[in-house]
């Protein structure tokens, strides 16, 4: 996770953590603060209530008792507001309207009777309604002296409220007596207001999850020096809930702003500050992959800067240290690539340079230059005028027009010259003779040299031309001193017709043998890493055919492209077939990874393969690479794309220099076979070998060592950074 969304969960949890806290805190005393202002608005109106209906409670039957209540209860503030009576109270008439039928109510009402279980009945002594009848003008009430009596009810635990009272009494009036029973309704609830709690604006979960516990109030109203009622008043929590969840969406829309606002400035901050780090990222990123740039615009911020001052002085250095490791190979592989007394190209020079002639179908032909008994020379002349002979020789051959001169070891030199008509080929065999006559005249040498040549061309091989130029040094031998011989070799009787029905019927049967050869094993596990698929063909006659001939011909017919993609679907089906956990190196021509419809054809094919698209490690030369770099470049990425990968075989600095490698960024490269060949005995090739390991490993890529014969040279390289090599 990047450092950038490490700090935005950061304070995003942060936020959201002080957020919560803060709401939590707020909703809680808005709440209790609402709470308490509604309760005790609720105490002050039952308060006002009380002082309002005192002068009126007297007659508890007052209508205007409600309309005070109902007029205070629509201001919607409160949910309930309940007149109570201090007690349960009845009259002799109430008793008597409860009995159907009855045609007057001039009735005496006595022994009035209910079940103990319920409570008990009291008469209550009214002298102040016995004065108020009195005082009547209703003289027939005064005559028959005829009093209502009003009774109090004392209940027990069992009795409800406003529930039916069974009581039984005797009524006895002029005529009759008569024993009654009547259910009375009792409850002392004078007036009862309510009004329904609405919660307009406030969603149900919120109310749900924020209750609001508004306790009832009430205020005692007194009648005289007696408690004549109570009245209750509760408040209406939606009032509350309304005023709390408005100020929850204030604060909620302002934790919003305030929350956008932050992230909007952090995320300005973190470019500022983090703008440097993507530059020391984007600085070690390159670093890694060969480029050594600096810092150029320090940050402000101290430890950002120097982290930068650190990353630039490190790049610098290593810097320099490539540079100087580069040097260093340059060096010395000019110094192993040539001789260094007389200055010429070694034989492996010689055999990369041939090589390269038969690829690019040049013909030419191939000089063998031998001293004659220069071992006796030397017995008779000190060293120094042995080395002035042979560097005056050296020059001789330097100075061949159009030619390039070789010497293999001691006495034996070689030389390709870059023409093809047989005249000139004359005319250059004269001159050396010549020269060679009078540098024996000057060294008092009566035989210097003779020499053989041989024609090359696209269809020969290395050895072909070797054997066949010893044929020719072998007869100017035995012309006589100083003498030549010119031979044409013939490509094993072979025309280019017969050459080109060969190769096109064998690719088209697809009759190639492939063997896996060149097992490299890993320097450390010794665990097998690597093999090479190595193509081989027959003629009719079931000989071997020269793979090179073969290529070449291939190539000059426009058919090595379909050579590449049969041995691409030999060898997906061996490693499938076989279980194969190892990587398969194949080889590949510039031809084939330069056309469309290859690489289309084995972008498919990996992909209908792509579980083992990692064993696939395609591979060209160096000496191939070296006239096409961009186009190999874009083959490595290709190949990455797929998931494959890549190696250059052979690599040579000559060929590709190492600066090169971080441009190429192949999975891997093959050292060339002269590199690690009696390296045991060269101190050059060590530093050499040992330097390429180091540039590598820099810039990711893993160092091969090919066919290393010698149990010392194993042993060398076992010591340095090279991944792993295959043994002859």
């Amino acid at each position: 996770m990047s450092l950038s969304k490490q700090l935005y969960l950061i304070i995003t949890f942060t936020f959201l953590l002080i957020f919560t806290g803060n709401t939590i805190i707020s909703i809680q005393n808005t709440k209790l603060y609402l709470e308490q202002e509604s309760t005790s608005k609720a105490q002050d109106t039952a308060t006002s209530l009380g002082m309002m209906l005192k002068s009126l409670i007297s007659n508890k039957k007052d209508p205007e008792i409600a309309s005070t209540i109902n007029a205070i209860s629509d201001s919607g503030f409160y949910s309930s507001i309940r007149l109570e009576d201090h007690l349960y109270t009845f009259t002799d008439k109430e008793l008597l309207e409860q009995i159907d039928n009855l045609k007057d109510f001039n009735w005496k009402i006595d022994k009035v009777i209910i079940d103990k279980e319920y409570g008990e009945i009291i008469l209550n002594e009214d002298d102040n309604l016995l004065d108020e009848l009195l005082d009547e003008s209703n003289e027939e009430l005064k005559s028959n002296n005829l009093k209502d009596n009003s009774y109090t009810f004392v209940p027990t635990n069992k009795f409800k409220n406003n529930s039916y009272l069974k009581i039984d009494f005797k009524a006895t009036n002029n005529y009759e007596s008569l024993d009654m029973s009547v259910k009375l309704k009792l409850s002392n609830v004078l007036v009862n207001s309510t009004r329904a709690i609405k919660f307009d604006d406030v969603p149900q979960w919120f109310i749900d999850f924020i209750p609001i516990s508004l306790e009832e109030q009430k205020s005692t109203i007194n009648d005289g020096w007696k408690t004549a009622a109570v009245i209750y008043v509760k408040a209406n929590p939606g009032v509350a809930y309304l005023k709390l969840y408005t100020q929850v969406k204030d604060e909620l829309l302002y934790a919003i702003i305030a929350f956008l606002i932050s992230i909007i400035l952090l995320s300005i901050t973190l470019k500022l500050v983090l703008k440097p780090l993507k530059e020391i990222e984007l600085l070690a990123n390159k670093i890694s992959q060969g480029s050594y740039d600096t810092v150029i615009e320090l940050p402000w911020t101290k430890e950002l800067k120097s982290v930068s001052i650190a990353m630039n002085i490190m790049s610098s250095k290593i810097k320099n240290i490539i540079s100087k490791l580069n040097n260093n190979i340059k060096e010395i592989s000019t110094e192993i690539t040539k001789d260094p007394l007389t200055k010429l190209h070694n034989k492996q020079s010689f055999e990369d340079d041939l090589k390269n002639c038969f690829m690019n179908k040049k013909d030419g032909y191939m000089f063998l230059i031998q001293i004659s008994k220069l071992g006796d020379f030397a017995q008779v002349n000190g060293r120094n005028s042995v080395n002035d002979f042979l560097i005056e020789f050296s020059n001789i051959l330097k100075n061949t027009n159009n030619a390039t001169a070789y010497r293999f070891y001691g006495s034996e030199f070689a030389m390709i010259v870059h023409e093809s008509e047989l005249s000139k080929i004359k005319d250059i065999t004269k001159n050396l003779k010549e020269k060679f006559e009078l540098l024996s005249i000057k060294v008092k040498k009566d035989d210097v040299a003779n020499i053989g040549v041989v024609l090359f061309s696209k269809l020969d091989t290395l050895g072909a031309v070797l054997s066949g130029v010893s044929e020719a040094y072998e007869m100017a031998k035995q012309i006589g001193p100083n003498e030549s011989y010119i031979k044409e070799v013939n490509n094993d009787g072979r025309g280019m017709l017969e050459w080109k029905n060969l190769v096109f019927d064998i690719i088209a049967r697809e009759n190639i043998n492939i063997d896996y050869i060149g097992d490299i094993i890993c320097n450390t596990t010794n665990k097998l890493l690597m093999q090479e698929a190595f193509s081989s063909m027959k003629d009719k006659k079931n000989e071997n055919i020269p793979i090179g001939i073969f290529l070449s011909v291939a190539q000059a017919n426009n058919k090595v492209i379909e050579f590449d993609m049969i041995i691409v679907k030999k060898v997906i089906e061996y490693i499938k077939d076989k279980n194969i956990k190892t990587q398969i190196l194949i080889n590949l021509s510039m031809d084939s990874i330069q056309d469309v419809i290859f690489l289309s054809w084995l972008k498919n094919i990996i992909k209908e393969n792509h579980q083992i698209a990692n064993q696939l490690v395609f591979a060209l030369t160096a000496h191939s690479i070296s006239h096409f770099i961009n186009e190999f470049e874009s083959f490595v990425r290709f190949a990455k794309e797929q998931n494959s990968q890549t190696m250059i075989k052979r690599f040579d600095v000559k060929f590709i220099e190492i600066d090169n490698l971080k441009k190429l960024k192949p999975n891997s490269i093959r050292l060339s076979r002269d590199y690690t060949s009696c390296i045991c005995d060269d101190v050059n090739k060590k530093s050499l070998v040992d330097s390429i390991c180091q540039i590598s490993e820099l810039v990711n890529i893993d160092v091969y060592a090919e066919n290393v014969q010698d149990d010392r040279d194993f042993n060398v390289i076992r010591t340095l950074d090279i991944n792993g090599a295959s043994r002859c």
